[in-house]
């Protein structure tokens, strides 16, 4: 039952900062906090704990001991993730992302060591993005605003062409452009 009252336990207590409440644990080592968190975590996964409160419980200890962590859970795994330090959220950057085949291929193929792959990935990560704020804006403007109410046949059916093009494709290595169209048929009842 002392697992129970742990994980039902409140985590802030109203008038008091996580400092005051969890006094010293800001200084807990990345090794020492790690170590803990699995320990708990591992026990109160293996007393029956739900896999929401565990969730919920092991984020919030992460944070007061000053990290970040994020955890999943299922009756039989749960998986532990805890860093030193925030990230901002990444942006999706689909030319970075057809960029890493190479580097992999050439480092499975043997061609290229792990370290040059390696140096290679850095590169890709510090390209600035090839289209400028302008021109990203308009391709999320002209498809959406504009050209949807133009083929729209009926009331409730409307064509929209799907116009692609994708520079290095990591599906097809063997070509250095891929253009794809298509048609989208939406109805409404």
């Amino acid at each position: 039952m002392a697992n129970s009252r742990i994980l039902n336990s409140r985590y802030h207590v109203v008038g008091k900062t996580a400092a005051e409440e969890f006094q010293g644990l800001a200084s807990v080592s990345f090794e020492e906090a790690w170590r803990y968190i699995v320990k708990i975590g591992l026990a109160a996964h293996g007393y029956g704990s739900t896999a929401g409160r565990l969730e919920s419980f092991l984020a919030c200890l992460s944070r007061k001991l000053g990290y970040e962590g994020v955890f999943r859970s299922t009756p039989s795994y749960i998986v532990f993730a805890v860093r030193e330090r925030s990230y901002a959220p990444q942006r999706v950057d689909l030319d970075k992302l057809a960029r890493l085949g190479d580097p992999l291929q050439d480092m499975t193929a043997g061609t290229l060591s792990l370290a040059g792959s390696s140096a290679r990935l850095d590169a890709i990560d510090k390209l600035p993005p090839p289209w400028g704020k302008f021109a990203s804006m308009l391709g999320y403007a002209f498809p959406g605003k504009g050209l949807a109410p133009l083929l729209q046949l009926t009331q409730g059916i409307a064509l929209t062409p799907i116009f692609q093009v994708i520079q290095n494709p990591i599906l097809n290595p063997t070509d250095d452009w891929s253009t794809f169209f298509g048609l989208r048929l939406r109805a409404a009842l």
